[in-house]
């Protein structure tokens, strides 16, 4: 059985969306986000692994090197592997 990377998963996602955005039908940022999303969906391999999050509010209690926290970062397509803790998921293991 051959294993399916996630590189491999993304680069079909890229083909698709290359022949997609070349016929026009992507219009803008947040159009080529719902786009990747939809395809990355409806990947049985993805789905199996990996969980998408679309401008998700990161926060953290780690410190940046000046010594400043990590909060409010929101990048625009995040994917996580397997299980995702939530911070109330957090707070109640306390």
């Amino acid at each position: 059985m051959q294993t399916i990377t996630l590189k491999d998963i993304l680069e079909k996602c890229w083909t698709l969306i290359k022949e997609i955005y070349m016929e026009g039908k992507i219009c803008s940022e947040r159009h080529l986000q719902s786009e990747i999303f939809h395809i990355l969906k409806q990947d049985n391999n993805f789905n199996a692994e990996y969980k998408i999050f679309i401008e998700p509010t990161i926060y953290s209690d780690k410190k940046e090197m000046d010594d400043s926290l990590i909060i409010g970062i929101i990048p625009d397509i995040l994917i996580t592997n397997g299980y995702v803790w939530y911070e109330s998921e957090t707070r109640n293991q306390n």
